[in-house]
């Protein structure tokens, strides 16, 4: 729900706007009022407002310095302004500033529900688009998962590309590898107390046994793929980290050292 907030230094006006607009019926959850600017920034300091209607002209910090700040510090708030005619320039300076519109004292309700349904409709076109993104995004991350799992595969049954190809695909996918430099491959087998997860608990689980061996040993473990069938284990590709990989270096037995460290023979 919207929560708005009225700004003028005659309270009569906040009064009189709060008691005649049906915010119902515009889907409007909460009138705040306040009486100065400093006041209005106390109370969105506090509470989570999205529309703003101040007049221009008032003591001290006036209404165009008022929009400036929301500008500044909460610019998703849609700003609207109270003026008289003589103070239609201020009006203008204050469409300038983005204000999404001005409203003439005294003011006509008709005039001012049109006006702020207008700025309620722009708040939800904003808010439709932010979450079409957020959905993109998720489902872009969602398919780079299975992208990057289904190149784990093709890796590990042996399809070859050529080297150009492979660090393309690295790019593309945003996996911290480079063609030619160490690396390691994993086989992790999470064992049968696991059996009876779904898939989405199992995806969790394979999310944190990637990042445990990230925080362990890797730069970072881009690839976690699953391999079910026939050996019911992730297989995970991981860049060392520079520390760990110069410590193995410099053992004198490096096969020994390396298949003892990960099989634990």
């Amino acid at each position: 729900m919207i929560e708005i907030l009225l700004v003028d230094d005659e309270s009569y006006v906040t009064e009189s706007i709060k008691a005649t607009i049906p915010w119902d019926d515009l889907g409007i959850a909460k009138v705040y009022q306040a009486d100065s600017a400093e006041a209005a920034l106390a109370v969105l300091s506090e509470q989570s407002i999205d529309i703003v209607v101040s007049d221009i002209r008032m003591p001290e910090t006036d209404g165009l310095q008022l929009i400036e700040r929301i500008q500044q510090d909460w610019p998703h708030i849609r700003c609207m302004v109270l003026t008289g005619y003589s103070d239609f320039q201020y009006a203008k300076k204050a469409l300038q500033l983005q204000a999404f519109d001005y409203i003439l004292k005294p003011v006509n309700d008709e005039e001012f529900i049109l006006s702020l349904s207008n700025a309620i409709e722009s708040l939800k076109d904003e808010w439709e688009a932010a979450e079409k993104v957020h959905q993109l995004m998720y489902a872009i991350k969602s398919d780079s998962g299975v992208l990057k799992a289904s190149l784990m595969h093709d890796l590990v049954l042996g399809r070859t590309w050529s080297h150009r190809t492979v660090a393309d695909k690295l790019a593309q996918y945003e996996i911290p590898l480079q063609v030619g430099e160490p690396a390691v491959l994993l086989l992790v087998q999470l064992g049968r107390q696991f059996a009876h997860y779904d898939h989405h608990s199992m995806a969790l689980m394979e999310y944190a046994v990637g990042n445990i061996a990230e925080e362990t040993l890797a730069v970072g473990v881009p690839c976690v793929g699953s391999a079910r069938r026939p050996y019911d284990c992730l297989v995970l590709a991981a860049a060392l980290k520079t520390s760990y990989r110069e410590g193995i270096e410099l053992l004198p037995d490096l096969r020994s050292a390396a298949k003892r460290s990960f099989t634990g023979l």
